[in-house]
């Protein structure tokens, strides 16, 4: 919560964790301790327990989850812990982040690597030999992805395909439903791939 005075960090009892006495204009999901912070150039870490910063600049970074984010140097996307160290040799394309700055769910990360997305562990680790053109993040439910063809299905986190591929558009389930556009309108279906709301909308969210 930002006041004139200062940034005050709080938990979800609303109580105070830290007090930052420096200007923040944006920033991601807080965890671990751990603040992304948006500088003019990019991205940086705040640990406000240590009251230190990672000094790397980086392109772009997710949220901490169990002491790993992910980000990105411009040129690839890698792990790394709360000192900004490199966790494993693996580095990717591209890695999808939620809305919110967090780059995994329930330790599956979805990322590009190779040129195909597919699934991987919070610490980069692959878990299927799934592949696909494009996917979108991974929200607990089936994952929207589109086969090389445009369309779009969904997969889920094991790496079984469990909606063929058959829409113009999607997103990947949350709450039990999953958005899907067809002819330039968006509804939503459920995980029979029944139409629970008829497509009607310009704009959906998850």
């Amino acid at each position: 919560i930002k006041s004139e005075r200062d940034i005050r960090v709080y938990d979800r009892s609303m109580v105070v964790q830290a007090i930052i006495e420096f200007d923040i204009e944006e920033t991601r999901a807080i965890n671990d301790s751990m603040i992304p912070i948006k500088v003019e150039d990019g991205w940086k870490y705040y640990n406000y327990t240590e009251k230190q910063f990672i000094e790397e600049v980086f392109a772009d970074a997710s949220s901490f989850i169990s002491g790993v984010a992910a980000v990105s140097n411009g040129t690839e996307w890698f792990l790394i812990d709360k000192q900004g160290n490199r966790v494993g040799s693996q580095s990717f394309e591209n890695v999808k982040l939620y809305d919110n700055g967090e780059y995994q769910y329930n330790n599956v990360m979805v990322a590009k690597k190779d040129g195909w997305y597919s699934l991987f562990s919070g610490r980069g680790d692959s878990l299927n030999g799934f592949t696909a053109n494009r996917m979108d993040a991974y929200y607990g439910g089936l994952i929207a992805f589109e086969n090389e063809a445009g369309k779009w299905g969904y997969v889920n986190s094991e790496g079984t395909v469990v909606i063929e591929p058959q829409y113009d558009n999607a997103k990947s389930f949350s709450n039990n439903y999953g958005a899907v556009q067809e002819n330039g309108l968006w509804g939503y279906i459920n995980q029979k791939n029944e139409l629970a709301i008829q497509a009607q909308f310009l704009e959906v969210g998850y």
